[in-house]
């Protein structure tokens, strides 16, 4: 059996129409090659990353902050994570990680859960399931230093899609090339 290969793919709600369009791309293209998506979810919103997947009917895994009945039908037919009950098991590394993060609540706390997670996968402690690079855009502000992060702490490749060097027209075939590498 042939071991999955992880990326996430983050991108906040509201994004261009050129950006979406070249996240699908991107994802598409990541799933005909046997790339496995792990990106967030929310109750109104379904992301560029993950309507990009579906297109292949590429394997995926979706973390959700919060349970929803909403979305709990769907939790059979995909797979569907809820940080809120991935909590107490990840609890004690999650604090290591977000110590230097002060003043966060439970929500925000379990929001960024579900981003670390897109990178862990469901269990913190498991490194061979560990994504091995992702894809963002998120243009400034605390999700994007905490991302930078956390890819330099856990020594995770990133591709930034707000950095010049890769949203030059958004060079798709140029970031293809570069994830290529880490097909078994």
């Amino acid at each position: 059996m042939k071991e999955k290969i992880f990326y996430a793919g983050i991108v906040p709600e509201k994004i261009s129409k050129n950006l979406e369009e070249i996240c699908k791309t991107i994802s598409f293209n990541l799933s005909i090659r046997g790339f496995t998506l792990r990106t967030f979810g929310s109750r109104n919103f379904k992301n560029s990353f993950e309507i990009g997947c579906d297109i292949d009917q590429g394997e995926k895994e979706v973390f959700y902050p919060f349970f929803s009945d909403e979305i709990k039908q769907d939790r059979e037919n995909h797979k569907i994570f809820f940080a809120d009950e991935l909590y107490e098991k990840n609890n004690n590394i999650l604090y290591d990680m977000l110590k230097k993060t002060k003043g966060l609540d439970k929500s925000e706390t379990l929001c960024l859960m579900s981003f670390l997670h897109c990178l862990f996968g469901k269990d913190f402690l498991n490194t061979k399931e560990m994504s091995k690079f992702f894809i963002f855009y998120y243009p400034q502000g605390e999700i994007k230093n905490f991302l930078i992060e956390m890819a330099k702490i856990l020594n995770i490749f990133y591709i930034d899609l707000s950095e010049p060097k890769w949203n030059c027209d958004y060079n798709i075939s140029k970031i293809l090339k570069v994830t290529d590498n880490f097909k078994n």
